[in-house]
């Protein structure tokens, strides 16, 4: 009976969308459903029923549209929506979040899943897990950090095991003199060693003529200390070089004192330039950037 029919048809409409209203309470339970994806409801209509089937145009009639009754309307599918969420801090560290597409891998065991919820967190042996147990998977690192594609491994973050080896570059000192100790009565003593090639120069002596002042090969900076003769010493340096001291990276309770140099004056000889400024002009300088007191040794040679 066509009364039959038409109340069927208007239940078709009732029971779609009443899985439209699920769909809907469904996306409203799951809002704060961790990497949740929403999801739509898509309509078609039921096929059509034909009571009578049109006809072509003719040369004198323009045709006759068919007799067509719908009989209702059905569910085509459910779409979700993959769009990007909003992404909210957790305070986890080891929480995590895709911006964009892709999925999280999985693999519980041995079977690889993919999510996009990335509420992790490590296992008693440091592996990167999901709340079920599921590990969280992705390329590894080599021995140099570098990323090696290809397969995938289980991700594990060793926090606070390892440690990477690393040179000393400094050393910070401090502390208190004991009091009941014996004390000092003179100054550090300290030599400077210089270069030159010929064996029978020392420390010293004075110069004869005969003396190699040449500096070895490769070499640079000063030659050697030679006696003047009156008491004091200068320093040889090959002939058109200038020998200066540069003094940098020094600190002194804890402040740095900055860059400094001390050029030594030359006085020109036939074959060699002798530096007429003395030591005691370089300690001079050097009392006076080093900030060191040298009262207490002035009695010393």
């Amino acid at each position: 009976m066509a009364s039959t029919t038409a109340f069927f048809t208007g239940l078709s409409g009732l029971n779609a969308n009443a899985r439209w209203l699920e769909v809907i309470g469904n996306n409203i339970s799951n809002i704060n459903t961790t990497a949740f994806k929403s999801s739509r409801l898509q309509f078609e209509p039921a096929f059509s029923r034909n009571f009578a089937l049109g006809t072509a145009p003719g040369t004198d009639t323009g045709g006759t549209n068919p007799t067509q009754v719908g009989l209702g309307v059905q569910i085509a599918g459910v779409q979700r929506n993959f769009n990007n969420g909003s992404i909210s801090s957790t305070g986890v560290t080891t929480d995590l979040a895709i911006e964009g597409d892709g999925l999280f891998v999985i693999d519980l065991a041995g079977e690889q899943l993919f999510t996009r919820a990335g509420a992790f967190q490590l296992n008693a042996n440091s592996d990167l897990v999901t709340i079920g147990g599921g590990k969280v998977q992705g390329f590894g690192i080599d021995s140099q950090f570098q990323i090696v594609s290809g397969a995938l491994v289980d991700l594990n973050i060793p926090v606070g095991l390892l440690t990477l080896a690393e040179a000393t570059r400094n050393v910070n000192f401090s502390g208190n003199l004991n009091a009941s100790g014996v004390v000092a009565t003179t100054g550090s003593v300290h030599e400077s060693r210089a270069f030159f090639t010929d064996a029978a120069l020392t420390l010293g002596m004075e110069m004869d003529g005969t003396e190699d002042l040449s500096l070895p090969s490769g070499g640079g900076g000063f030659d050697l200390f030679i006696d003047d003769g009156a008491g004091g010493s200068f320093l040889a340096i090959e002939g058109g070089r200038q020998a200066i001291i540069t003094i940098s990276g020094a600190e002194k309770f804890g402040t740095d004192l900055g860059t400094h140099s001390f050029a030594f004056s030359t006085v020109a000889i036939p074959g060699v330039d002798v530096i007429g400024t003395t030591m005691n002009d370089f300690l001079v300088f050097m009392d006076q950037v080093m900030g060191l007191d040298s009262t207490v040794i002035s009695g010393q040679d």
